[in-house]
């Protein structure tokens, strides 16, 4: 039986002002509760309509009708758990980061956490305008992914002005992306769903990126900034996949190569040309067996794929 505190202080973690002031917030759905259960985040009650299999403590067993009494859902899923919010890491500024422009809309911050678990981006920095990653759709929306994307709200003029990384920006008017030189790491900003990047932020960009539109009529305006997250980090993921691609290949070469001495200081643009060319020349010592045999990644490709 819930008492009525705690349908009170369930009830008042919808509003951000209390979720601040508790410090803690809500998660549903047994999906999402067992991530956050398996992960650092700190449970401070559980309740539900079914025993969890995981040994967790604090777990109250309700029925359907207390469930559907507390849920912020329209259909509830067997379980709603209260976590404490945890404390920002430090930011790690020799990787690639993703910062948002005050970003409004709770599904899109919600997905892009997701993508940057996807991609492998430990980091994502928003300015204080952009909603708060405990809301609970936004929570709903990160599917458990909020467990490994540490999320800094800050004063991002004053982040972008201290960091030395490149800056890149999503613009409408930016370089075509699939044709641009992508840094290995970077900040990659993305703006408000409706006014795009601040004048301020912009100012502040090193490099304007853009996703070039390939419709016959061109009217489209614009696309959603979470999917646009999505088109661009996967461009800077594949670039990055190309870079290291490179570097093996030198490292490996430079191992078994009679060139070692001039491959040393060679761009990798020339390693990948000089490679290509020996690949049409169909020259049989360069196949990735030969020079990489314990590298499941490139196991059985051979340079001549590549034209």
């Amino acid at each position: 039986m819930l008492s009525k505190n705690q349908i009170k202080l369930i009830t008042s973690l919808k509003q951000k002002k209390y979720r601040q002031q508790y410090g803690f917030f809500v998660v549903e759905g047994v999906k999402t509760t067992k991530e956050l259960l398996l992960s650092h985040f700190e449970l401070h009650s559980l309740y539900t309509t079914e025993t969890f299999n995981i040994d967790a403590k604090n777990e109250i067993l309700i029925s359907e009708s207390e469930l559907k009494h507390i849920s912020f859902l329209k259909t509830p899923n067997k379980a709603l758990a209260i976590f404490k919010i945890p404390e920002s890491k430090p930011i790690k500024n020799n990787k690639l980061i993703v910062a948002l422009d005050s970003i409004r809309d709770p599904g899109n911050l919600g997905t892009v956490i997701r993508l940057c678990d996807w991609f492998g981006v430990t980091d994502l920095v928003c300015t204080k305008e952009t909603v708060d990653c405990f809301n609970p759709k936004v929570i709903q929306a990160t599917m458990g992914s909020i467990t490994r994307v540490n999320v800094t709200y800050l004063n991002l003029i004053t982040f972008l002005e201290e960091s030395e990384q490149p800056i890149l920006g999503a613009f409408m008017d930016g370089e075509n992306v699939y044709k641009a030189k992508l840094p290995e790491n970077g900040i990659l900003v993305m703006g408000n769903e409706a006014n795009g990047v601040s004048k301020e932020v912009e100012a502040m960009i090193t490099e304007k990126i853009s996703i070039p539109r390939f419709g016959t009529h061109q009217e489209t305006e614009s696309l959603n900034v979470a999917t646009a997250t999505a088109i661009l980090l996967s461009e800077f993921r594949r670039k990055l996949d190309i870079y290291m691609w490179a570097d093996e290949w030198m490292n490996a070469w430079i191992t078994n190569s009679y060139w070692k001495v001039k491959l040393i200081k060679t761009p990798r643009v020339f390693i990948l040309l000089i490679l290509l060319v020996q690949g049409l020349l169909g020259s049989s010592s360069l196949t990735s067996s030969s020079l990489m045999p314990n590298n499941p990644r490139m196991d059985g490709v051979n340079l001549k794929l590549y034209k």
